[in-house]
């Protein structure tokens, strides 16, 4: 005599809302699982060759995938293809442990021997986690590839973590509006993803860096302090956070000083490239000249520096430099710039351990977002000269 199955309720919960193409990959893999072609403890395949297998969407699969962990029948963990659970229930246990295989982390940087800047964050990063019990593998992709766009290589970063296993990545971002979707995307879908840098000030996130808008004010009260009134800003139209705040704290130096009619900002939008000569001169002319120059950054100040002295001015004779990042102190030669120390290399330590954080965390999601700001330093040289 045959008896009649009752529905389990919580199966039947679990495929509430599911549409029909869902519910097919769901019975194909629970058959699997329930005949031993998936046993506990073996990885399911990947979203792609489950798509590419059944013939579906991927958004099909990533809801059956859904339903099968809140059954406890498979166990995720971010940046892993899922697991068949243990028959004993041990679902929940095995999230909260690390695992015995090396995440693979993407670590999206600018990558060229002159950039200390990133070489220094790069050198953090891989110190903490290539310290951990399980060294982390790092996918490291350099946006500064002169034959593809920053932008196109963050969204191939961004594929890499959806795709092909990667746990998540730690980002110097480009924050256009498309790169910007899609790591907001991957941080709903619980991959760790913590930006170096610069950040979306309107977006939430795991940021490091350091008070740009603090760092700035200092610069310029340096300047004012040695007697200089008339402060030039060099800076560039790049529209991200770490820019727009220097250029607010050399604003507002001035205005506390009571020196905002002689702000001077010349924004170059070809600051980095050989360009910036003939829109350097422009400025220069376009005015009397300005008794001191904050730069945006080194390379900048090092730019006008140059320009200055091949039109026969003087440094700091004639004009005071001040840089910001403190790229100098890489040199083989004595620095002279004086300058903003950035803490690089710890902002790249600091990056790592709090990607880790998230990673380990047993509930990703409900961790609260953190924006580490990290101390700058005044390094006086001798490119700075007070007034008479």
């Amino acid at each position: 005599m045959l008896t009649e199955r009752r529905p389990n309720p919580a199966a039947t919960k679990e495929r509430r809302g599911l549409s029909a193409t869902a519910l097919h990959v769901l019975k194909v893999l629970e058959e699997r699982i329930a005949q031993g072609a998936y046993q506990a403890g073996d990885w399911l395949p990947t979203e792609r060759d489950l798509v590419q297998e059944l013939g579906v969407n991927r958004a099909a699969v990533r809801d059956a995938l859904t339903a099968l962990a809140d059954g406890g029948r498979i166990t995720r963990l971010a940046g892993c293809r899922p697991r068949v659970a243990p028959e004993d229930g041990g679902r929940r246990e095995s999230q909260k442990t690390s695992p015995s295989h090396p995440y693979t982390i993407a670590i999206v940087l600018p990558q060229h021997d002159g950039d200390y800047a990133s070489r220094e964050i790069m050198r953090g990063i891989s110190r903490v986690l290539r310290s951990q019990e399980t060294p982390c593998r790092l996918l490291v992709l350099d946006i500064n590839l002169a034959t593809t766009l920053p932008e196109q290589l963050e969204l191939e970063a961004c594929a890499a973590v959806e795709n092909e296993n990667v746990a998540g990545a730690i980002v110097w971002p480009t924050l256009t509006a498309e790169t910007s979707a899609g790591w907001r995307r991957l941080q709903r879908m619980g991959h760790p993803v913590v930006f170096v840098d610069r950040c979306d000030p309107e977006a939430p996130c795991d940021f490091v860096g350091i008070d740009n808008y603090t760092a700035a004010r200092e610069a310029v009260e340096h300047l004012i302090a040695l007697g200089h009134k008339r402060i030039a800003h060099l800076t560039d139209t790049e529209p991200v956070s770490a820019v727009r705040q220097r250029q607010a704290g050399y604003r507002d130096a001035l205005l506390d000083a009571g020196l905002s009619s002689m702000e001077r900002m010349w924004m170059l939008p070809h600051l980095i490239s050989d360009d910036a000569a003939p829109e350097l001169d422009r400025c220069l002319d376009s005015d009397t000249l300005p008794t001191a120059i904050f730069a945006l950054n080194d390379f900048s100040a090092s730019l006008v520096i140059r320009h200055l002295e091949s039109r026969g001015v003087r440094v700091p004779e004639q004009i005071s430099v001040i840089g910001f990042d403190d790229s100098e102190r890489y040199s083989a030669r004595p620095g002279v710039l004086t300058t903003m120390r950035q803490p690089f290399e710890r902002i790249g330590q600091r990056a790592a351990e709090l990607f880790l954080q998230r990673l380990t965390s047993a509930d990703p999601a409900a961790r609260p977002f953190q924006h580490v700001l990290l101390p700058t330093r005044l390094i006086e040289r001798s490119t700075c000269r007070p007034l008479e």
